[in-house]
């Protein structure tokens, strides 16, 4: 299969480098070089630049987006370059995919777009009215992108909290910097957030899956573990041979569940990686080099 992929340079690109499927004929965007196998094709590429898509190889299997603006969380003052990137590059991408024939398209969407979190967190929700700058570029990428349905299959995967090996800037690396570091881990309430991690070799699988079996619309993509920050920070705490320290906030704390009763009819959970070996991974790697970043 031949397949058109943008994102690489980050966490879960870099992954997926390191376990693509033999069978897959990779063509990556970015706008750097990226450390990749041989059998990647590599195009340097500004996702921003409308008459950089007519270079494009004229015929494609599938298209993959794992691009993201890394001005994502700054409002005011980047809303362009994020929609640009997220919503319009998405666009872009999907134009080319009807033109180059493709058979399906893969979007990473985001948790995100179920905020503020009043409601149970469901795909057949139709009513959703996110409120940061990510959830929302977002979801306006996935209904633009919903008009190619006709076309081609569209699945737009809603990750939850992925985690795993040599990440730097999410809440397993900040919760490890913390307790590592003897700083305290504020809890809203008395145990904070409630989650299900997913982790990352599983959700990598799982996308891979998506592209070679066609999925269609949203699904929404959690680890099979419930946990308390407390409870996460307290296992990161055993593993280092120290004690956490906690401070305890007023605010009552959310719990991000979604259902994921799709996802589970489409991929067998029995496949999922058992948390604490996961987790146990992922922080053997975290003791294997530099603090993260927060």
């Amino acid at each position: 299969m031949r397949i058109l992929i943008t994102g690489l340079s980050g966490f879960l690109g870099q992954k997926l480098l390191s376990k693509l499927p033999a069978d897959w004929e990779v063509v990556a965007l970015s706008r750097s070089t990226l450390a990749a196998p041989p059998v990647v094709t590599q195009i340097k590429m500004d996702l921003t630049d409308a008459d950089a898509y007519r270079s494009l190889p004229s015929q494609i299997d599938a298209v993959l987006s794992l691009a993201q603006s890394r001005a994502y969380s700054v409002f005011p003052g980047q809303t362009g370059d994020v929609y640009d990137v997220n919503v319009t590059a998405s666009v872009r991408l999907g134009d080319y995919a009807a033109r180059a024939n493709a058979k399906s398209f893969t979007f990473f969407s985001t948790g995100s777009v179920y905020e503020p979190y009043t409601k149970p967190l469901r795909e057949t929700d139709m009513e959703l009215a996110p409120r940061s700058l990510n959830g929302v570029s977002k979801l306006a990428a996935e209904r633009a992108l919903s008009l190619y349905r006709d076309i081609f299959p569209v699945c737009c995967l809603r990750p939850f909290f992925p985690f795993g090996p040599h990440q730097t800037r999410s809440i397993v690396p900040t919760l490890f910097e913390r307790i590592n570091t003897g700083t305290a881990v504020q809890l809203d309430g008395k145990d904070g957030l409630t989650f299900s991690p997913v982790y990352v070799d599983d959700l990598i699988n799982i996308t891979v899956r998506a592209i070679e079996d066609h999925w269609r619309g949203a699904v929404n993509v959690a680890g099979l573990q419930t946990v308390t920050v407390r409870e996460l920070s307290e296992a990161i705490a055993r593993a280092l041979g120290v004690e956490p320290v906690f401070s305890q906030s007023s605010s009552s704390a959310l719990s991000l569940l979604p259902e994921t009763d799709h996802l589970y009819s489409l991929y067998s959970p029995a496949s999922m990686t058992n948390f604490d070996d996961a987790l146990s991974q992922t922080i053997a790697s975290f003791r294997n080099r530099k603090a993260p970043s927060i």
